[in-house]
């Protein structure tokens, strides 16, 4: 997200409206020049065996009260993304911070447990849905969706406390060859049947309110209705998170605070 809207705010993309612009939502659209297509959360997902008998934790508080309350089963067994090699990891965890003052208390919990982290979805959640993970924390909604699809041991949690969601962005570049053609492509994406065929058959949960309040599974992650879901705005405010100082001082407090001891 941050990528796109830097090449449009840097002047690299045409403002394109489609027959849909008028009722694309405002946090979904930076001066015609750069729209959110999907609607995709953070989620905690789970090995549904490992929890059998008690419920999986479904906010962040629960989180730490399941870490505390049962030490021998989250040791070793929480995954995460490696903030610094994953864009979307790094995403989610700005964002938490800046929705949610104590998220630093959950890190502190997690690096007690010994948090295991990797770059990519996939390797959360194989090992998610083998067992050797318990839980993983602020996976891309629509990988694990997918996953839990195709692994009946995989569940999934959308936080009841907050959820961030995020997008893929779509620019038309002002260099394009036939910059026509990609404006006609953006308003097939944007179109009840574009959006139909990103959430129905591609499994990504779409923006356009139409699509996304029809009947059966938005991308695989069911009712979204009654969640607290925070959408990263496509806006120029996600150009702070390409500053490089603030990527370091983010990225060195994540490992600090994952290293610290108990108090």
């Amino acid at each position: 997200m941050d990528l796109q809207v830097k090449l449009a705010n840097d002047g690299f993309a045409q403002a394109v409206e489609t027959p849909d612009t008028a009722d694309w939502p405002d946090w979904a659209n930076w001066r015609d020049t750069a729209y959110a297509l999907t609607y995709e959360p953070a989620v905690f997902a789970y090995h549904i065996p490992s929890f059998a008998g008690i419920a999986p934790p479904s906010t962040r508080a629960e989180l730490v009260a399941w870490i505390s309350g049962r030490p021998e089963q989250a040791a070793g067994r929480i995954g995460t993304y490696d903030i610094a090699r994953s864009g979307v990891g790094y995403l989610f965890l700005a964002r938490d911070q800046e929705l949610f003052p104590k998220i630093w208390e959950i890190v502190a919990a997690m690096g007690q447990a010994g948090v295991q982290q990797f770059p990519t979805s996939g390797e959360l959640l194989a090992r998610i849905g083998d067992g050797r993970l318990a839980l993983g924390y602020n996976l891309l909604g629509s990988y694990a969706a997918e996953a839990a699809r195709q692994n009946p041991d995989i569940g999934l949690i959308l936080p009841r406390d907050f959820t961030v969601v995020v997008s893929r962005v779509a620019v038309v570049p002002k260099a394009a060859r036939s910059p026509e053609l990609g404006g006609a492509f953006l308003a097939f994406l944007m179109s009840p049947e574009g959006q139909s065929l990103l959430s129905q058959t591609l499994r990504l949960p779409a923006v356009s309110l139409e699509v996304a309040g029809q009947p059966g599974p938005a991308g695989g992650l069911g009712d979204l209705s009654g969640l607290r879901l925070k959408p990263v705005p496509v806006s120029p405010g996600l150009l702070a998170y390409l500053d490089q100082a603030s990527r370091k001082r983010l990225i060195e407090r994540w490992n600090r605070t994952l290293a610290a001891k108990p108090r």
